[in-house]
């Protein structure tokens, strides 16, 4: 009975090393198809990125303004990341795409982000779905400083008393929007954006003097920026704060170059007979210097009174800078 017993403790520890060795040949095996299908993912990812990016193009170089481009469709329900830095001298615009699959986290955190130095996106930090729409918009202070682009997906938005240029604009862009003069028409999963009034339902509220819609704040996320023209508001609606400052900075940092450049086209031109090179005095230089110094956007009205000088100094003479 003896020699029984120890041969069965023998016989149960080789089934118990066996089970132990299979167990982790599965684990490794499994461990190794997970890694595998992560570093795909993280390839296709950054891939869609890239794309992403690239067909975004059409939407600033050949689009017309405040047209909706065609549709981005991703194979799957996928997150858009965007990501605004301010690194370097102009910012970068950073695009990260994670798309969702049946293996592994419904949603691969990316660890990979595309750099645009001269795109300027307006969006959610994380924007998801399938299917994604475009238009855009130039932003002029006095003259073009950028081609912004807003993104936005399959969500419902509703705009509740909208300035009549903006519903005749937004209107038609917006996929799936509804336009009311009461905020309990809107749907209850809407994005509810009121305009010159507030209340505890709307999302977005855009406040503005009567007269002048195009100049005001934006309250969202119960933070508050501000804007100038319907560029920066359209800007501002679309994406988050953090995001929309961010940009804002970026922005000026390119119009503070783009005013030295003109300065010195104007220095250049003051030697005509015509004078339209001195027409402008300093005011590239104070533009240049004042823009270089705004890193938000209640800062943005410091420079109005010099971009309306340039404006109308541009518009006085035959030969136009810009």
């Amino acid at each position: 009975m003896a020699v029984k017993n120890k041969k069965g403790v023998e016989f149960g520890f080789g089934w118990i090393f066996a089970i132990f060795v299979g167990g982790m040949i599965i684990f490794l095996a499994v461990y190794a198809v997970t890694n595998l299908v992560k570093t795909e993912r993280q390839g296709q990812d950054v891939a869609s990125a890239k794309e992403f990016g690239i067909l975004l193009t059409p939407v600033e170089t050949s689009l017309e303004s405040g047209k909706l481009a065609p549709p981005i469709i991703f194979p799957s329900k996928s997150r858009i990341y965007n990501i605004c830095k301010n690194e370097g001298n102009f910012g970068v615009q950073r695009l990260s795409v994670s798309s969702s699959m049946g293996i592994g986290d419904k949603f691969q955190e990316p660890e990979i982000s595309t750099p645009f130095y001269n795109k300027y996106f307006f969006s959610p930090s994380i924007i998801e779905g399938k299917k994604f729409y475009a238009f855009s918009k130039p932003l002029n202070m006095p003259f073009k400083i950028a081609d912004l682009i807003y993104i936005f997906g399959e969500e419902n938005y509703c705009l509740v008393s909208p300035p009549n240029d903006v519903e005749d604009e937004l209107g038609n862009l917006i996929v799936n929007a509804n336009i009311t003069s009461s905020i309990n028409e809107c749907s209850l999963d809407s994005e509810k954006i009121c305009f010159g009034y507030s209340e505890p339902k709307c999302n977005v509220v855009v406040s503005f003097d009567s007269n002048n819609p195009d100049r005001g704040i934006i309250s969202k996320n119960k933070q508050n920026v501000v804007y100038e023209g319907y560029a920066l508001m359209y800007a501002a609606i679309f994406s988050d704060p953090e995001v929309y400052e961010c940009q804002v900075e970026r922005l000026m940092k390119r119009a503070s170059s783009i005013a030295i450049i003109y300065g010195q086209k104007a220095e250049i031109m003051s030697a005509r007979t015509d004078g339209c090179g001195s027409a402008f005095g300093e005011e590239f230089s104070n533009y240049a210097l004042v823009t270089s110094e705004i890193n938000q956007s209640k800062m943005i009205g410091e420079i109005l009174m010099i971009s309306e000088n340039l404006k109308e100094a541009n518009d006085d003479i035959s030969c136009k800078m810009f």
